[in-house]
């Protein structure tokens, strides 16, 4: 006890003649509004009622005055931060659930998200916009060089998938009038190719030699992954991906 009013006492009388010293302000009550103290906070400290025990009551007392009494006190860090226990518990229960999300996420996720992307009509600012992820983010998320990792981001991209395949389910499977049109097109002409091919399987081979020299290998291949990837919506969104190619026989 006899310590608690030593110190009183000395923080006390510092005080006094500190203010009795200087000339900046004309009152206590100047430099309680100065310093933006509550009323008669200084009286308190400089009859030694009070300690100025608050860090930023102390930090501005030793800034205005510069008084070793009231130099501010360090706190010692501790060891290992607490944590309450049901911090814990929600941080853990927060992982568990980010795990199964992201567990969810295709592994050929860019090229989900350009489909997606294709299906939604969006571009990836107004995606970003939409579904609050960063433009920058997402276009990372496309091209593959990152894949989400915070929760925020998880959700948000697989909202992003969902979303394309339930417009997808949405979109009228009627057939327009031109796609009839086409599609009795090409099958006539699978007909009319089937009888033209049967006349290589019958011929010998120099035949089947021009055959290859006249028609580009190329073609026929592109051809092929074409009507395949038609018997498949998935298919043939990621077959677009990388339809780059122009018919040789057309040149």
């Amino acid at each position: 006890m006899q310590n608690s009013e030593s110190v009183l006492e000395r923080e006390a009388e510092a005080l006094r003649k500190w203010f009795s010293s200087q000339r900046r302000f004309g009152s206590w009550a100047a430099m309680e509004r100065a310093l933006n103290v509550t009323k008669h906070c200084l009286n308190f400290i400089k009859n030694g009622k009070r300690r100025a025990v608050d860090p930023e009551l102390r930090s501005k007392l030793y800034n205005t005055t510069g008084l070793e009494e009231f130099k501010p006190i360090p706190r010692e860090p501790r060891s290992k931060p607490y944590v309450a226990r049901r911090d814990v518990l929600k941080r853990a229960k927060s992982n568990k659930r980010t795990q199964r999300m992201f567990s969810k996420l295709p592994t050929n996720l860019p090229e989900e998200l350009t489909i997606a992307l294709r299906r939604l009509g969006l571009t990836i600012s107004e995606c970003g916009k939409r579904y609050e992820l960063s433009p920058n983010m997402l276009k990372k998320y496309k091209r593959g060089v990152a894949r989400p990792q915070a929760e925020k981001n998880v959700k948000a991209v697989t909202t992003i998938l969902n979303d394309a395949q339930a417009m997808q389910r949405a979109t009228p499977t009627k057939p327009m009038d031109g796609d009839n049109e086409r599609t009795q097109r090409v099958k006539r002409l699978l007909v009319l190719l089937a009888n033209e091919l049967e006349y290589f399987k019958q011929s010998p081979e120099p035949a089947r030699e021009t055959f290859r020299k006249m028609v580009p290998g190329e073609d026929v291949g592109y051809i092929s992954t074409l009507l395949r990837a038609l018997y498949n919506e998935d298919q043939f969104q990621r077959w677009l991906l990388f339809s780059k190619y122009k018919m040789k026989s057309e040149e």
